[in-house]
């Protein structure tokens, strides 16, 4: 397994051909888990659920569904012949 230097270094030249907007993603992504370490009793998956949104029940979810008329199997067949 290579070394710590030699990872960072390949890291690095692939970080070098990202854009902005991915590289900022990125940098995110390295802080949250920057901050997961320094929480060390906190396992990351508590810390994503602190952050998420209130959760979304299965009874919401059925509530916003039963609004739609038709079947997924009829969408999907319409969907297809629209793109011929």
């Amino acid at each position: 397994m290579a070394g710590p230097s030699v990872f960072v270094e390949r890291l690095i030249g692939r970080l070098r051909d990202l854009d902005e907007d991915t590289l900022s993603e990125i940098s995110d992504l390295v802080e949250f888990i920057s901050q997961m370490k320094d929480n060390k009793g906190l396992r990351m998956l508590d810390a994503v659920r602190q952050r998420a949104p209130p959760a979304v029940t299965l009874e919401q979810v059925r509530k916003d569904l039963s609004t739609i008329k038709g079947s997924l199997s009829e969408v999907v067949t319409q969907l297809r012949q629209e793109r011929g």
